[in-house]
């Protein structure tokens, strides 16, 4: 995704929130079930944590701004 800070950063904002949540689910079901994937657990692992990395950088952006 690209684009000016200020007009993506709800997306970025509910992006993340809804990976995270994702992230948590599986891990519930990971945990609860018989059935637990793995290979499912470390692909939403990782998508939490690249939306999470964008988040960090987008507010890092947002205090300090961004140089061209």
């Amino acid at each position: 995704m690209t684009g000016p800070t200020w007009l993506l950063g709800t997306e970025i904002v509910c992006a993340t929130i809804t990976a995270v949540d994702r992230f948590r689910d599986i891990v519930h079901h990971f945990v609860d079930e018989s059935d637990g994937d793995p290979r499912l657990l470390r692909e939403v692992l990782a998508a939490a944590s690249a939306w999470c990395e964008t988040l960090m950088g987008y507010e890092h952006a947002e205090t300090f701004g961004i140089e061209d």
